[in-house]
This record gives structure tokens, C-alpha cells and sequence, in this order.
């Protein structure tokens, strides 16, 4: 049955092993960075939960995370740019599977007693061990055709091998995923950018709840009513206006974080102090006073991935008294982030547009930043997708986020 998995399918089955097979100090650390927490947050949390007996200084946890890496295959030579997201994609969604996205379940670790390999001990750089092997036995393969020489029994590779074999061509498949998406982006933009409005949207598909299920287009397809993003700008539209609001959570929480509309008050986490949300959670930021205005944040651990539940954003434009607002967010479906815009409240969405475009790249330190506005009867965001909406004049900003999503550098600004 092994034999009958693709390289991915097979690397996450040893990596689902590997995570099971971690002790709750190990499988904690994993968890907590899944969450978003810094060093010291994690320490904190690992006290708590009663798995350290003392509290730990953060190159305890660094180190940790060092063993993590080593443990789970990835190999040390590895750049750190491919290692670190590399890990976070392909770990991350497991150790939330695993422990149903519950701290409490980290006490349960280890979840399955862990292999006993009979080989000899692991040098320092456990990956190069297994391939100069493999190929010294190459190179006495060449034999005369008439002679059948009896085959030598040779070793079973070692799981550790298996898994940085694999690791090696995911990291390849991922790197010319990218490099084939780029070339997608820079595709020549349509000739023609034709801006939908509400009379052409369906007015018939009203959802009771947050599963909706669009129509996509082909893998190929291009936005229809805008053109490629170019992912080496920052987004932003007006620097220089008036600002209605701004938090960069440096300081202490804002009151407004503290009585969130619905859902847990969030946390502040990290050593660039991110405000990490823990559950499904709805923020109103302003009144009916807010008529033109953008809202620019960056925000990360967004996870559109079949299979595991996903985190997502949702930001609302011109709230009502009604609970009616303008929004667009990423919604979960497949394998993919789809961009959509919605009209409706938390819970009754009706689908106003979709595209497919990316997510805003990643900058410098692994966050994406986007700027979505609302002008006169016009919605739409830095990346593409403009909409004409009428009877929303004016409302607050809503912010709407899943467990573990992870916002900074909120700001709000007016439009003329």
C-alpha cells in the first residue's frame, strides 16, 4: 500500500508519525508555534499546562525548536528561507490535526509509542549518510551481462533517509510551483477591465451559513476584472490621510480588543507583538460617522488546506445597525484561498463577486499586508477586484478572525 503513495502523500505519513512519536515538550513547543507565540509565551504555556516543572529562559526554547527541525528531517544545511516555511506548511496543519486544535491534548504526547531503528548511530548530518551509501553500491553495480552474481543483501534505509529524500523533492516540487505560479502573475493583463456591479451579480444565492461554495475558474485563469498584482509594492493607497484609526499593539491592548462583538478576547503574542486571535472572533472598529476610508493591516498564519479547518480573515466595510455590511475575505474551498466578495452579516453570506488571484506576497518577514477601501459606491482592494455596491453609505469597520490568525499594523484611514 506504501508503494502505492506519491512522494507528498508518503513524506506526510512519516511526518504524521514523526509529530505523533514527539513528547509533550517537543509537541508543545510545535503547538504554541502554530498559535503564534514567542519563546516566552511558549514557556509561560508549557508552565501552566504543569509540562515544564520550572520556567524556562527562551534559548531553552530555542533549542527546542533546533531538535524539532533535526528530529521531524529537515536537514541543518538547509536554507533557512526554504526550511522555515517549508516546516510551517507541512507541520503546522498535522500537530493542529492531531491534537484538535485543544492545548489540553498536549498532555496526551506521545501519541504512539516511537520506532526503535536497529541502524548504526546517526553522524552530525544524518542526511548525507544513507546517499553516499547508495552511491558507493552504484558504482559496483557494473558487472558482465552473462554473469549473474548472487545480490548482496544491503541495509534498509533508515526512515531518517526516507523522510530527507522526500523533503528534498517536496522542496523541489514547492520551488517550481512558485517559480511556475510567478510566471503565471506575469502573464500580459487583460485588454479589457470591465468592474461588476450589482445588477450583474447573482441576487439568488443567499447561504445560511459560512460554507459557500462558488464556481471556480480554471487553474489558468486570470482575474477577468483586473490586472496580475505586482508583488514587489507594498500596497497602500494614501499615506498621507487623515487617520481614523490605527493600532501597531506595541503598547498595552486597546480597550476595543477587550469586548469583542462576539468570540474570545484575543492575545498579544511574539516578540513583534502580533494580535493573535483564539477562536472565531468579530471586532466593529468606528460608527455611521465613517463613510470614505481604507483599511490596511498585515496579518498571518492563513491556511486554506483540504483536509484541516481552515484560518481566515474576514474584513467588513460600512457596517449597519442591521448587521449588513460589505466584505471581503479569503474563503476556504479546496485546496485554495478564493477571494470573494460577500454582502450579508456573520453566519448569512450572499456571494457578490469572486476571483482567483493570490494572496498579497510575503514580505521580508513573512507577512502579507493588503489595503481594501470603500469610496462612494465602489469596494475594492490594492491586489484587483473592484465592485460598485449601492445602499451602504457609510458603517464602521468589522474584522472578523478564525482561531490562530494573527494581525499588526492596523491602519484606518479617510478618503475624500
Amino acid at each position: 500500500m506504501d508503494e502505492e503513495l506519491t512522494p507528498v502523500e508518503r513524506r506526510r505519513a512519516l511526518l504524521e508519525d514523526l509529530i505523533a512519536e514527539l513528547d509533550a515538550v517537543h509537541a508543545g513547543v510545535l503547538f504554541w508555534m502554530m498559535r503564534g507565540a514567542g519563546d516566552e509565551q511558549i514557556t509561560d504555556e508549557l508552565f501552566k499546562a504543569g509540562i515544564i516543572k520550572d520556567k524556562w529562559k527562551a534559548p531553552s526554547i530555542v533549542a527546542r525548536r533546533t531538535e524539532l527541525y533535526r528530529d521531524l528531517g529537515y536537514p541543518t544545511d538547509m536554507h533557512k528561507d526554504i526550511k522555515r516555511p517549508l516546516f510551517e506548511f507541512e507541520c503546522f496543519p498535522i500537530i493542529k490535526l492531531l491534537t484538535n486544535n485543544d492545548p489540553d491534548k498536549i498532555r496526551e504526547f506521545p501519541l504512539r509509542n516511537k520506532v526503535i531503528e536497529t541502524a548504526l548511530p546517526v553522524s552530525e548530518k544524518p542526511i548525507e549518510q544513507p546517499v553516499e551509501q547508495e552511491f558507493k553500491e552504484e558504482r559496483h553495480l557494473e558487472q558482465p551481462v552473462d554473469q549473474k552474481p548472487e545480490p548482496k543483501p544491503t541495509p534498509a534505509p533508515s526512515r531518517s533517509g526516507i523522510l530527507v529524500g522526500i523533503a528534498l523533492i517536496a522542496a523541489l516540487l514547492t520551488i517550481a510551483y512558485f517559480a511556475f505560479f510567478r510566471n503565471l502573475l506575469q502573464a500580459p493583463a487583460p485588454t479589457e477591465t470591465v468592474a461588476p456591479t450589482l445588477t450583474s451579480l447573482p441576487t439568488n444565492n443567499v447561504l445560511p451559513t459560512d460554507t459557500l461554495q462558488p464556481i471556480l475558474p480554471t487553474d489558468t485563469e486570470m482575474p477577468t476584472n483586473t490586472p496580475p498584482p505586482t508583488p514587489k509594492s507594498e500596497p497602500t493607497f494614501t499615506p498621507d490621510a487623515t487617520v481614523l484609526f490605527e493600532d501597531d499593539f506595541d503598547g498595552e491592548m486597546k480597550e476595543v480588543w477587550k469586548s469583542p462583538l462576539s468570540g474570545d478576547v484575543p492575545i498579544i503574542t511574539g516578540d513583534d507583538r502580533w494580535l493573535t486571535f483564539r477562536g472565531p472572533t468579530q471586532f466593529v472598529l468606528g460608527d455611521a460617522t465613517w463613510t470614505n476610508y481604507e483599511v490596511s493591516l498585515s496579518m498571518t498564519n492563513l491556511y486554506c488546506q483540504g483536509g484541516v479547518s481552515s484560518n481566515t480573515i474576514t474584513i467588513g466595510l460600512r457596517y449597519q445597525p442591521s448587521g449588513e455590511m460589505i466584505a471581503f475575505r479569503w474563503l476556504h474551498w479546496e485546496n485554495n484561498c478564493v477571494p470573494v466578495w460577500l454582502q450579508g452579516r456573520q453566519g448569512q453570506w450572499s456571494v457578490l463577486a469572486q476571483d482567483i488571484f493570490p494572496l498579497p506576497p510575503k514580505n521580508e518577514s513573512g507577512s502579507r499586508r493588503i489595503t481594501i477601501s470603500a469610496q462612494g459606491d465602489n469596494f475594492q482592494t490594492s491586489f484587483g477586484g473592484l465592485i460598485t455596491v449601492s445602499g451602504f453609505p457609510n458603517g464602521g469597520v468589522v474584522l472578523i478572525a478564525d482561531d490562530g490568525v494573527m494581525i499588526d499594523n492596523l491602519v484606518i484611514r479617510a478618503l475624500p
